[in-house]
């Protein structure tokens, strides 16, 4: 369990599955990103190992309990001291966002000893860009037409930031 000043990131269980399943449905979050055809609620259930057993998978929620949203890291690179960043909250407040991305960063930077993280996070995702942004990550790149969404294709944005880019107490 990491703590930040506004936000818990835990672990995701099973009994979370359906509240997530729910967002996802309602499309809201852009979960199970790696599926490219439509899956039901048993497959998901059933394979819940598959998609959070990872424990990189994190529930964001305040510190009275609500749920607010998930937040990951995956694809360590050990040698480049790199990992791939990604959160989404479903109650979108720009605190427990600011928070959560600063928790997590926290934890990468200093425990895990990474050296840059990165996202890449549709151009429709605006709420995700800003909070990217406001937290020091930089763009880095666009990835042109890269995602099909809701009947058409759109950009997807490339952000990083380096360990010396970090600053929590800043932001």
């Amino acid at each position: 369990m990491l703590r930040g000043k506004s936000v818990i990131l835990r672990r995701i269980e099973k009994v979370d599955l359906w509240q997530l399943w729910q967002w996802h449905e309602e499309r809201e979050l852009y979960l199970f990103e790696e599926l490219d055809q439509l899956i039901s609620w048993d497959e998901i259930n059933q394979d819940f190992m598959k998609y959070f057993g990872w424990k990189g998978y994190f529930l964001v929620e305040d510190k009275g309990g609500k749920t607010l949203g998930v937040c990951s890291y995956k694809d360590i690179n050990w040698k480049n001291r790199s990992c791939e960043f990604a959160f989404q909250l479903y109650e979108t407040e720009q605190t427990s966002a600011i928070d959560t991305i600063l928790t997590l960063l926290a934890f990468l930077f200093k425990e895990l000893n990474l050296s840059r993280v990165y996202s890449f996070v549709p151009v429709f995702f605006l709420f995700e860009n800003q909070a990217f942004k406001k937290t020091g990550f930089i763009q880095e790149g666009k990835l042109r037409e890269a995602i099909f969404w809701d009947g058409k294709y759109h950009d997807i944005l490339a952000f990083a930031i380096l360990r010396e880019e970090f600053s929590p107490e800043e932001q």
